[in-house]
């Protein structure tokens, strides 16, 4: 009721002034207050449409009230991962890596709804409380290697999109690059190509992709690696090679000047380049990729490096009918799995199991034939074993259907060699 005492009273003052002046124009010995009281009523008029405009505009919305305990909690879980992950990004020394990226995505999900509001006209997202959306930006930079190394990639794109959002908002710039580029990685992954390539373009919009010759950025490196693979798609082979190669000599340079886990990680991205490059050899000359997944292997330790170019090593040999080698690669796969989940522990057991299953061995090397026969039923016993546990895990895990087919069909195969054949 207050908020209209003012607006009232300057409307009184303009009628009251306003009469005023009428009298004064009809009786001359008013006159002389005629002209002060047009300019008080040309004042006040604007006067009282300006106060009751502010006095009655719509409240401005307050932040919504959260509970500052749960807050805190949350933001103590935030500091210990960002501890964990700094020391171990990829969780390769953790055991219990999938209950801790399921709780972390929970705390993530706490924070989303702390932190910020979708308009439901315009679809618009803003920020309601600074502090919890901070926290949410910190989890998910913090997270994003993690679940990308994972195989976590949808979860990924339930806490990036917000925190995006709010990177943009906080203008930090960096942030909002490094969260696009995390986001066209999981899109790809996903054959989701079309929000890939719409992540890239916002990444592109950073300065910092594209600096001024002759420096050069991490961002511009991660930037032209993911150019690369969505040439790929696209089968532009020449634009795919001119991305891995110039992000390639980026890396090369950046690490010169690098150290610690800066050093680490431009370690990592030079051997995924490497590998990149051996996939794109292979349709050209196997030997030439072949050189090339063994440099990315000797240039870093990286789970992801090592895990893609020991299949990919594994597969060459196996084609070239090296099954010895195609086993000892995939065994090697299978150790770089361990820590890396269902997916890649089968993948690499699926190798094992068909090296085996098409290796052949040597009768001379045998004393008698039933020593011979005895090996052979072995070797492929241990093959159905592998082939098996292999069939399980991608079970398990929902893998497209028409692999796991394939892998019953190699299963049978291999029960028809180890079985008698029985007449029909």
């Amino acid at each position: 009721m207050r908020r209209w005492l003012l607006p009232a009273l300057a409307a009184l003052l303009t009628v009251v002034l306003g009469t005023a002046t009428s009298v004064a124009a009809l009786d001359p010995s008013w006159v002389q207050y005629a002209r002060p009281a047009q300019i008080i009523v040309f004042i006040a008029g604007p006067l009282l449409v300006i106060i009751t405009f502010f006095l009655n505009r719509p409240p401005q919305p307050q932040p919504p009230a959260f509970d500052r305990n749960a807050f805190a909690n949350l933001r103590d879980t935030v500091t210990e991962v960002v501890r964990i992950t700094g020391l171990d990004p990829g969780l390769e020394q953790e055991d219990n890596w999938a209950d801790e990226l399921g709780s972390w995505k929970n705390t993530g999900m706490s924070l989303i709804a702390m932190s910020i509001r979708k308009d439901e006209e315009n679809g618009k997202i803003e920020i309601v409380n600074e502090e919890p959306a901070r926290e949410l930006l910190r989890l998910t930079i913090a997270v994003m290697r993690a679940m990308l190394q994972r195989g976590w990639k949808e979860e990924l794109t339930e806490l990036a999109p917000p925190a995006y959002t709010i990177a943009m908002k906080l203008q930090r710039w960096d942030d909002a690059a490094l969260l696009a580029h995390a986001l066209a990685h999981a899109y790809y992954d996903l054959g989701q190509i079309d929000d890939a390539k719409r992540w890239i373009d916002l990444m592109g919009k950073n300065k910092q992709t594209h600096p001024k010759p002759p420096e050069h950025t991490e961002l511009q490196l991660r930037f032209l690696e993911m150019k690369g693979l969505l040439a790929r798609i696209d089968n532009q082979v020449e634009e795919e090679k001119k991305y891995f190669n110039q992000a390639l000599a980026i890396a090369a340079s950046l690490k010169l000047s690098a150290t610690g886990t800066t050093q680490a990680r431009l370690s990592a991205m030079i051997g995924t380049i490497q590998m990149r490059l051996a996939e794109l050899a292979e349709s050209e000359d196997l030997d030439k990729a072949v050189d090339l997944y063994k440099e990315a292997l000797s240039s870093t330790t990286d789970s992801e490096v090592q895990i893609r170019s020991y299949e990919r090593l594994g597969y060459i040999a196996r084609a070239s009918s090296q099954y010895d080698d195609a086993y000892n690669y995939h065994m090697q796969q299978l150790d770089a799995s361990k820590r890396a989940g269902p997916l890649s522990e089968s993948l690499a057991l699926e190798g094992m199991g068909k090296a085996l299953s098409k290796k052949k061995l040597l009768r001379q090397n045998y004393a008698a034939d039933k020593d011979y026969e005895d090996a052979r039923k072995a070797m492929l016993e241990d093959a159905y074993q592998k082939l098996r546990r292999a069939l399980y895990l991608q079970e398990e895990i929902s893998v497209d259907g028409s692999r796991i087919h394939r892998l019953r069909g190699d299963i049978i195969e291999i029960i028809d060699k180890i079985l008698p054949r029985i007449a029909s």
